[in-house]
């Protein structure tokens, strides 16, 4: 097999400079790990082989080095192993540190990804010396779907951060980039066919005040708010070699006041009056808005090699149906009692749709037609069981029930994964004490709960500064949580190994120096 080099001392330029200590100091924590006592060290540079199947996935990773100056090695052999192992999981890997060498042993390319993660945090630098405890490690995640999400839709970043976010996903074995691209406040993706969703739309966002026309709007904001198709190609193609899988979110019905504005046909109230009203969601008995809702995801399936499309679902305000009599007799005359079985209704629809396109769709538990929070009568009208449901507010015995339903459960429980939350509602060790699968779940249903969302919503967050203030270090206690068995985690051993990836984070501006 064709082999190619790159240096170790590339993979692992990052590493912060600390004493070498007799214990791993890696977030998430390996699930199963045996220290044998002893280090593997080297004054470096040092060579690493990498198959040729593994090639791929480091070009952007060593390129940053590259462009920093650092050569590739020009040895024939490499002091780190990489062994096949079909034995092991997708995303597994086992790895081996003696004083004389260090092997990987993995599946898939994500598999010996993450065991270089865990290598990269391992080294310690001491005296320009690169020093590794020997460790023999069996790893694999604790659930297959792993994601951060970011609100765009609210407080526009731009790639380059996004960019950033990623890196930092990759660190902590994050595997799905959430990207909240539309909201009452913004859309922030071309769509070709409806351009004024960026002409108009792309130029709102949360911190201005929202009486305004879509005139004063386009008077005041000259520089719009959103990705290009080629922007967003960028980035999912960076995040694929990370082993992230970007899923969008597009908002249906409510949360769409942006795309309303653009086109005020497309409320219920707005179409009637021939301007955006505030509050207003989709029409979703008109035709047009379902072929604009197909229309507008016919042009991002391109896009989004992951084919998951979230569609929001959540908080819809029903009083523009209520008070329209043809949205009443609609409901009536399909039998569908009440307007969270309307919503149940269009949902399927698209949901429908997304699966004769291969695609998943998936929503907050809104979706499922339950009323969270006391505010109206629950749906009659069931969700279709391919849907997936991402819970993120309500009785937590609400999982339990959309699992008796068949469906399959993303955990994103608001009083632990919402990072925009202030530290003071949700610090540190909150995060980390959650539990993605309740007490309560039956044991043969806990596969049905697939992973967890952790949420940075940006309503709060106009700077970039703030979003990392409260992203870090709150993130890698939910990516531990995603990674590390229940069993397997400690917080006070979390807690003891946090300064050595805090340091990496003051090293790139994102935590204030101490």
């Amino acid at each position: 097999m064709k082999r190619v080099l790159f240096l170790l001392w590339v993979l692992l330029g990052m590493s912060p400079v600390v004493s070498h200590a007799a214990e791993i100091n890696v977030i998430p924590y390996p699930n199963e790990v045996n220290m044998k006592g002893g280090e593997y060290v080297f004054a470096g540079p040092l060579s690493v082989v990498l198959p040729s199947e593994l090639k791929k996935e480091y070009e952007t990773y060593v390129q940053m080095f590259l462009e920093k100056g650092i050569a590739l090695s020009k040895k024939k052999k490499g002091a780190v192993r990489f062994v096949k192992n079909g034995k092991l999981g997708k995303e597994a890997y086992e790895l081996s540190i003696t004083p004389q060498k260090i092997k990987i042993e993995y599946n898939q390319p994500a598999g010996a990804f993450y065991a270089l993660q865990t290598l990269k945090q391992l080294c310690k630098i001491q005296k320009d010396k690169m020093r590794f405890p020997c460790v023999e490690i069996k790893d694999e995640p604790a659930f297959p779907h792993r994601a951060f999400m970011l609100d765009e839709g609210r407080e526009f970043k731009g790639k380059g951060e996004v960019k950033k976010l990623l890196d930092e996903m990759a660190r902590l074995k994050l595997n799905v980039f959430h990207w909240h691209l539309c909201e009452e406040r913004g859309w922030r993706i071309q769509i070709d066919k409806y351009p004024r969703l960026t002409e108009v739309g792309s130029k709102m966002r949360h911190a201005e005040p929202y009486e305004m026309t879509a005139e004063e709007w386009d008077g005041k904001y000259k520089e719009p708010w959103f990705y290009t198709k080629e922007e967003i190609s960028e980035v999912v193609a960076y995040a694929a070699k990370l082993h992230i899988q970007v899923m969008p979110e597009i908002e249906i019905p409510g949360h769409t006041g942006a795309s309303i504005m653009a086109y005020p046909w497309l409320g219920c109230a707005s179409s009637k009056k021939g301007s955006h009203v505030r509050g207003d969601i989709y029409n979703v008995i008109d035709p047009k808005v379902e072929q604009f809702v197909k229309d507008v995801i016919d042009e991002i399936m391109p896009l989004f090699p992951m084919k998951m499309l979230h569609i929001g679902g959540d908080e819809a305000a029903y009083w523009s149906w209520e008070q329209d009599p043809t949205v009443v007799e609609f409901i009536d005359s399909h039998h569908l009692h009440n307007p969270a079985g309307l919503q149940v209704w269009f949902i399927n629809k698209i949901n429908e749709y997304l699966n004769s396109k291969g695609w998943i769709l998936t929503g907050w538990n809104e979706i499922t037609g339950d009323d969270l929070r006391g505010e109206h009568e629950a749906a009659q009208v069931k969700l279709d069981t391919t849907a997936v449901v991402q819970f993120w507010d309500g009785d937590v015995k609400l999982i339990n029930k959309s699992i008796k339903r068949g469906y399959r459960i993303v955990n994103s429980n608001r009083f632990y994964t919402y990072l925009d939350y202030p530290y003071e509602v949700t610090p540190l060790e909150k995060c980390y004490a959650f539990d993605i699968v309740p007490p309560d779940i039956e044991p043969e249903n806990r596969n049905k709960i697939i992973g967890l969302g952790a949420q940075m919503w940006g309503e709060r967050m106009p700077t970039v500064q703030a979003m990392y203030d409260h992203i870090y270090p709150r993130i890698a206690a939910l990516a531990e949580s995603g990674w590390t068995n229940s069993s397997s985690k400690d917080v006070n051993r979390f807690k003891k190994n946090l300064p050595f990836l805090e340091r990496v984070w003051r090293q790139k501006g994102y935590l204030p120096e101490e």
